[in-house]
């Protein structure tokens, strides 16, 4: 028994090496989008995870700030303002690792909210134009004293 293998389908030809490269030519700056977006992307999480905590660390450290006159005088649980303000300033300086802008501070009561920007720059998007990415960040806190629920 004689079994002859033949080749079922042609060698690829000039014209279709062309055409390899004219697609490998289109898809390599989709391709080198691709891993500037996940690169980019991985780093300004990071920028942005390191920055909340030290948003949420400026407002549970504001929210520590009872004004203790207004407490004694009729036990009313509310924030010093300017405590509250300076105290949020503090831990946001001492943990923000240099990219953290906070750009508002609101003591309303017994609430602080702390607002603020994250500057993350890029490495491979500045191919595209893209020197650095601005995030938006908040966090609230409010100062619990004492007995809050009947039944506590």
């Amino acid at each position: 028994m004689n079994i002859s293998h033949k080749n079922s389908g042609t060698a690829p030809t000039r014209a279709d090496r062309g055409q390899i490269a004219t697609m490998f030519a289109l898809l390599l700056p989709v391709l080198l989008g691709m891993v500037g977006l996940v690169i980019d992307g991985g780093v300004a999480m990071v920028q942005y995870r390191r920055a909340q905590v030290a948003m949420d660390s400026a407002a549970l450290a504001a929210a520590t700030q009872l004004d203790r006159e207004r407490f004694t005088a009729d036990d009313t649980v509310q924030l010093s303002s300017a405590e509250a303000v300076a105290e949020a300033i503090r831990y946001a300086q001492e943990n923000d690792q240099g990219h953290l802008f906070v750009s508002g501070i609101s003591v309303s009561g017994a609430r602080v909210v702390v607002h603020g920007t994250v500057t993350s720059p890029t490495i491979f998007m500045r191919i595209f134009g893209i020197n650095q990415v601005h995030l938006n960040l908040s966090s609230r806190a409010e100062l619990k004293y004492g007995i809050t629920e009947a039944g506590q």
